[in-house]
C-alpha cells in the first residue's frame, strides 16, 4: 500500500486506546493514515496555495514527481532496514521543504517518542517553516484531532504518553547548539548557511547534526537547498554524494547518501500555454536541425521562434538544444528571463537545468559567463576538419582516420608563428584527457586541437608532428606528472623547439631536461597561469572556436580556497593545454598581428 513498513507497528498510548471500542471505520481510517503517508497527506494535511483572491487551504495531494521520487527512496531504505540519508539540489518552488516537513510531522504523530528537528539558516526562515507544521496541526480532520500536538513556540510537542516532538530551530541558535538525539533531521537551505557569520561555522553545525541523528535503521537525514556557490558544506556534500552514487566501482550498499537534482524542466507549472502552432513546428524543426549538426539552421529557426534575444544572444537557444526543452518550456523561460531583466546568471541560479550549472551560476566562475556565451555564438558555423591522428606520408603531415579527436579550424599558413600547449594524463579510459592545443600567434586564435585520452608517449609523438606541421611551433608541455614522459618523448625524437622553464635565464650547470623544459603548475604559478587566459577572454585577445574547451570554461570556478579548478565530474584539461600555449606565446618575442600581415601582403612592391 505504499506506506513505510517500519511505521506499521502499533503505537502505544492514545492510538491503542482509540483502537479499542472505536467505530470500525474510524479504526480503519486511523490505521490507514498510520501506514500510508500518501493517504495521510491527501486526507489530513492542508497546505496554503495561491488563489485568484489571495490564498486558500488545500489538501496536500497529489505528490509531485519530485516528491514522489524522494518518498520512493525513503520507503525502500526503510523496507531494507537502512538509514535514510538524502541530499537534494533543486530549483525554486518545488514544495520540497513542505513535503519533508509533512513527512516529519507524520512520523512524529504515529511513532512514539520520535524526535524530529528542522533547522533553517535565519529566524525568519525558521518562522516560515514552523508555520507549515502548525498549519498541518491546526487543520487536521476531526478524526485525528486526538493526535494533534501542542504548540511550543515554533515547535510541536505531543502528549507525554506519546512523547514525540518536532522542533524548528535556527542555525547556530542556543537551542540547536544544545541539541538532542533526534531520529529525523531536515537541514533546510544548507547552501546559504555559510552566508551568515557566527562563531559556529556551517560545517561544524551540519557535522554536529549528522552525528546527532546517527546512521542506523530508523534514522532520517535530509539536506535540501538551492545552490549557492561552488564550495561550502552543501556543495561538498552534494558533489561527494553524486560522485559516489554514479561510481560503478562502489556497491550501492556503500553509497550512503542518495543525491537528487530537480530541475524546473518537466514541471507542469513551468510551461507556457500561449505557444502558436507555427512556433511549435519551427521549434521541432530547430531540434532536428541541431541533432543533424546544422547550427546555422538551428540559429535561424531560433530567431524565428524568438529564442534569440539582443541582450543574451543565443544563451536561451543553447539551453533549449542542450537540454531538449519543449516550445512551452522555452516560452516560459523567455518570459522569466525578461522578468529577470535578461540576467542569465540569476535565471540559472534560481532555475538551473543541471546540478553543475546550478553551482556555477550561483558561485564564482573564473571566466565571464556573458563573454563565454558570446564566444559560443561566434563558434556556431565554424566546422573544423576532423581526424583521429596526425600521420606523416609522402604528402607531408596530415589528419587521418575516422574520428574527431583532432579538430582543425585553419591549416598552417606560411609566415605565421604558432605555439602549442599540452596537458598530459595517463590515458586511462575513464580518466582525464590529454589535449594538444595549437595557437596562431598572429591571428590570436586556436586553430587546432587534439582532445583524447591517450598515453603520454603517443601524446609526445603527436605533439612532435603537430609542431612540425605548424611551422616548427614552440611546444610547451605541462611538466607535472605524466608531462615528464611527454617531454622525454619529444627530446628523444629530437624536436628542437621546446619551451624553457625560465626563459631568458641561463641553464644551471648539471641541470636535467626535466628541470628546465616545460611548465610546472604549483600553488605559486597556478594563479599567474590562469590569469593569462582570463585576461585574453576579458580583453577579447583570444579567439576560441572549440566548443569542447568553451564547455570546460563554463564549469571552471573558484573554490572556497580561491583556487581555480573544474567542478567535480567535469574536466579542465583543454583549458590547461590552452593556458600552456598562451604561456609560451607570452614569453616569446612579439609577432605582427594578422591585420599587419594582411596589410603587408596587400601593399604594392617598392
Amino acid at each position: 500500500d505504499g506506506g513505510l513498513p517500519a511505521a506499521r507497528r502499533r503505537a502505544p498510548g492514545r492510538l491503542a486506546r482509540v483502537s479499542e471500542g472505536a467505530p470500525s471505520d474510524l479504526r480503519s481510517f486511523v490505521r490507514r493514515c498510520r501506514d500510508d503517508f500518501r493517504f495521510f497527506a491527501a486526507r489530513c494535511l492542508k497546505i496554503r496555495v495561491a488563489a485568484d483572491d489571495g490564498w486558500s487551504m488545500e489538501p496536500f495531494r497529489p505528490l509531485s514527481n519530485e516528491q514522489e521520487s524522494v518518498l520512493l527512496w525513503v520507503e525502500r531504505c526503510v523496507a531494507e532496514g537502512r538509514p535514510v540519508a538524502v541530499v537534494i539540489d533543486k530549483c525554486r518552488k518545488l514544495g520540497m521543504s513542505t513535503f519533508i516537513e509533512g513527512l516529519g510531522y507524520w512520523l512524529c504523530m504515529f511513532r512514539p517518542h520520535f524526535q524530529a528537528q528542522v533547522v533553517a539558516h535565519l529566524r525568519e526562515s525558521s518562522d516560515r517553516i514552523a508555520e507549515i507544521a502548525h498549519r498541518f496541526n491546526r487543520h487536521l480532520p476531526d478524526a485525528l484531532r486526538p493526535w494533534a500536538a501542542q504548540p511550543r513556540g515554533r515547535s510541536l510537542a505531543w502528549a507525554p504518553s506519546h512523547g514525540s516532538m518536532l522542533e524548528v530551530l535556527t542555525q547556530r541558535s542556543e537551542d540547536q547548539a544544545r541539541g538532542s538525539d533526534p531520529s529525523f533531521v531536515h537541514a533546510s537551505e544548507l547552501g546559504v548557511w555559510g552566508k551568515r557569520r557566527g562563531r559556529i561555522s556551517e560545517e561544524e553545525t551540519i557535522t554536529a547534526l549528522e552525528g546527532a541523528v546517527g546512521n542506523g535503521p530508523g534514522s532520517f537525514f535530509f539536506v535540501e537547498s538551492t545552490a549557492w556557490g561552488a564550495s561550502g558544506a552543501f556543495h561538498d556534500r552534494f558533489v561527494d554524494a553524486w560522485t559516489r552514487w554514479h561510481d560503478p566501482g562502489i556497491p550501492e550498499a556503500d553509497r550512503h547518501v542518495r543525491p537528487f537534482f530537480f530541475s524546473w524542466q518537466g514541471v507542469p507549472k513551468y510551461r507556457a500555454g500561449d505557444v502558436s502552432t507555427e512556433v511549435r513546428e519551427a521549434h521541432a524543426e530547430l531540434l532536428l536541425a541541431h541533432a543533424r549538426g546544422d547550427e546555422a539552421m538551428t540559429r535561424r529557426l531560433g530567431e524565428r521562434c524568438g529564442w534569440v534575444h539582443p541582450r543574451i544572444g543565443t544563451a536561451l537557444l543553447r539551453r533549449i538544444v542542450d537540454f531538449g526543452l519543449t516550445a512551452e518550456e522555452a516560452r516560459w523561460a523567455s518570459a522569466k528571463l525578461e522578468r529577470f531583466r535578461w540576467d542569465v546568471r540569476t535565471f540559472d541560479t534560481e532555475f538551473p537545468l543541471s546540478w553543475q550549472l546550478s553551482f556555477v551560476s550561483s558561485g564564482r566562475p573564473v571566466f565571464d559567463g556573458e563573454r563565454l556565451e558570446e564566444m559560443l555564438r561566434e563558434a556556431v558555423g565554424l566546422e573544423p576538419e576532423e581526424g583521429e591522428f596526425l600521420v606523416e606520408g609522402e604528402a607531408g603531415i596530415r589528419l587521418d582516420g575516422p574520428g574527431d579527436e583532432w579538430r582543425e579550424w585553419d591549416r598552417p599558413r606560411e609566415g605565421r608563428e604558432y605555439a602549442i600547449g599540452i596537458d598530459a594524463s595517463a590515458g586511462l579510459p575513464d580518466g582525464d584527457f590529454s589535449p594538444i592545443v595549437v595557437f596562431d600567434r598572429n591571428a590570436r586564435a586556436v586553430v587546432a586541437e587534439m582532445y583524447a585520452r591517450r598515453t603520454p608517449d603517443v601524446v609526445g609523438r603527436q605533439a612532435a608532428l603537430a609542431g612540425r606541421r605548424w611551422n616548427d611551433a614552440i611546444v610547451n608541455p605541462e611538466e607535472n606528472g605524466e608531462g615528464g614522459t611527454v617531454i622525454r618523448t619529444l627530446v628523444d625524437l629530437g624536436y628542437p623547439h621546446l619551451q624553457m622553464r625560465t626563459p631568458g635565464r641561463p641553464i644551471p650547470e648539471g641541470a636535467t631536461w626535466r628541470s628546465v623544459l616545460g611548465t610546472r603548475v604549483d600553488a605559486k604559478s597556478r594563479p599567474e597561469l590562469v590569469e593569462v587566459l582570463r585576461e585574453g577572454v576579458r580583453e577579447g585577445t583570444v579567439r576560441i572556436p572549440s566548443r569542447r574547451i568553451l564547455g570546460e570554461m563554463q564549469t571552471f570556478v573558484f573554490d572556497g580556497r580561491e583556487r581555480a579548478d573544474h567542478m567535480s565530474g567535469r574536466h579542465s584539461d583543454g583549458i590547461w593545454a590552452l593556458i600552456h600555449a598562451l604561456w609560451a606565446d607570452a614569453h616569446l618575442s612579439p609577432v605582427p598581428s594578422l591585420e599587419a600581415l594582411l596589410r603587408e601582403a596587400a601593399a604594392p612592391p617598392p
